[in-house]
């Protein structure tokens, strides 16, 4: 099945370069346009892990591949994913805006991808239909509690996308996990036609991915996350509609990353009293890269502890995408499976936090023990007093 997929997505190869190409071209002409188009990337705001101002508008290369791709889709696939390019115009629009320093706030983005989402709704008529729960099932059942449902969990996603786009490679990368396995799961339902729109995906997501990772020269920006977020999850939405026998657990499980850390950031803001939507520094790529700068954060470590953090996590985002192929048409072992993975990501991110917080209590030991450089060297009382305080 992967061998097919993958067959398939090479077919695309022209969309890929194109997107490549457009990527290296926001890059050599940075000069005319990084003033507007760096915002964000610098230090400037709570969650930026960057130093370097750097342009983020590699969501343009992306849709602009898409596009090329839709021209070369064969039949149904091209009618579908027109049709998923024209309901991305509010999210991608809101996101550039944010991205070229107009300005959208996170509300204003999440509407937008909310609109998207009901034009998706009404341009094909599907929604979720089942969530693979007895009770909300009965529930989801009904046509306005389905559409209002579809509506917030795919923008969810989006929005999720997003949230996750903090270091070199991470969202694209989760991305290329989430549309690589829905297109494999694709492929073993025979269901070409969204087996193709995945297939096509994933090459312009690379074309991106290539000049993002590992050195940063471009960032895929809210345009590009939320667009990308938009994509999977009506990819998801659209395959469990054309087949009924998947577990929509499973096609969860698929982006299980982005959702799962979007949860547990909404969780831990409830519990500090502050909106859900503030920014903040603890997502779970943001704890892992803290524990490696641990030690110190000069503009080089920070370079390094970037890219690194994403390869550390990358066997995180791909178990629960090969669970999701593996777990397809099984709703109960999916459940486990995504229950699973729900407990590993909890206890690791445990694991972490006490790691990052005890490496930083003997940090402060250490800096408190070791005297001060070219200081006049203390009598045992004036020590005693100095610690004291």
């Amino acid at each position: 099945m992967s061998r097919l997929f993958f067959l398939n997505a090479v077919d695309f190869w022209t969309a890929g370069a194109l997107s490549l190409l457009v990527s290296v071209a926001i890059v050599c002409t940075r000069h005319l346009h990084l003033e507007r188009t760096s915002r964000g990337h610098a230090g400037l705001e709570v969650q930026s892990v960057h130093t370097a101002p750097t342009p983020r508008i590699g969501g343009v290369a992306l849709m602009l591949g898409l596009t090329a791709a839709a021209f070369h889709a064969p039949g149904e696939s091209a009618r579908y994913l027109w049709i998923i390019l024209l309901s991305c115009i509010p999210v991608f629009g809101a996101g550039l805006m944010e991205d070229v320093n107009i300005g959208a706030s996170p509300r204003t983005r999440l509407f937008a991808a909310m609109t998207g989402s009901a034009l998706m709704i009404a341009m094909t008529g599907e929604q979720i239909s089942a969530v693979g729960v007895p009770g909300i099932d009965a529930l989801v059942a009904y046509w306005p509690v389905a559409v209002l449902f579809t509506v917030f969990a795919t923008a969810g996603v989006s929005h999720a996308f997003n949230l996750v786009d903090g270091l070199n490679g991470l969202a694209m990368g989760i991305g290329l996990v989430a549309a690589s396995a829905l297109g494999i799961i694709a492929v073993g339902m025979n269901d070409m036609v969204m087996a193709t729109i995945a297939a096509a995906l994933v090459l312009c997501v690379a074309g991106v991915f290539v000049v993002n990772y590992p050195f940063g020269r471009l960032f895929l920006g809210d345009a590009g996350a939320y667009t990308l977020g938009h994509l999977i999850a009506w990819i998801a939405v659209l395959l469990m509609a054309r087949n009924p026998a998947l577990s929509p657990w499973a096609i969860l499980m698929a982006a299980f990353w982005p959702v799962m850390d979007t949860g547990a950031a909404v969780l831990r803001r409830i519990a500090n009293r502050t909106p859900a939507s503030a920014p903040d520094r603890m997502h779970f790529h943001h704890v892992v890269m803290r524990l490696i700068l641990a030690g110190g954060a000069s503009q080089h470590r920070l370079m390094v502890a970037n890219s690194l953090a994403t390869a550390l996590m990358l066997p995180l985002f791909v178990a629960p995408g090969i669970l999701a192929i593996l777990t397809a048409t099984n709703n109960a072992l999916a459940f486990l499976a995504f229950s699973f993975c729900v407990v590993v990501y909890v206890a690791i991110r445990f694991g972490l936090v006490r790691s990052f917080r005890a490496i930083k209590r003997r940090l402060t030991l250490l800096r408190q023990a070791l005297p001060l450089p070219h200081a006049p060297r203390a009598t045992p009382e004036r020590g005693k007093e100095s610690a004291s305080r």
